[in-house]
């Protein structure tokens, strides 16, 4: 199975709906990512119900907060060769 969290290269190859808001935390290009309690975009977690509530993938990088990032909430990716290993 391949580990998503290593995602370096993510482009949208069909972009349906799209949302653009400030980061609220550190977010990579490739992650799933939630709105939080501020309004701005984290990273999604698997640790809560409320963590896990994801909106959609980023396509941007933020290197901190309140940093743009364009959020693809509709859509097909390509993801680069992260699968190429499952195989």
């Amino acid at each position: 199975m391949a580990d998503l969290s290593e995602v370096t290269k993510v482009a949208a190859v069909k972009v349906i709906e799209q949302i653009t808001a400030p980061a609220g935390a550190v977010v990579k290009a490739g992650q799933v990512v939630r709105w939080d309690t501020n309004g701005q975009l984290v990273p999604a977690q698997a640790d809560s119900a409320a963590n896990a509530r994801a909106v959609g993938i980023a396509l941007d990088a933020a290197s901190a907060k309140n940093v743009t990032i364009t959020v693809v909430t509709k859509g097909w990716f390509d993801l680069g060769d992260i699968f190429s290993a499952a195989a």
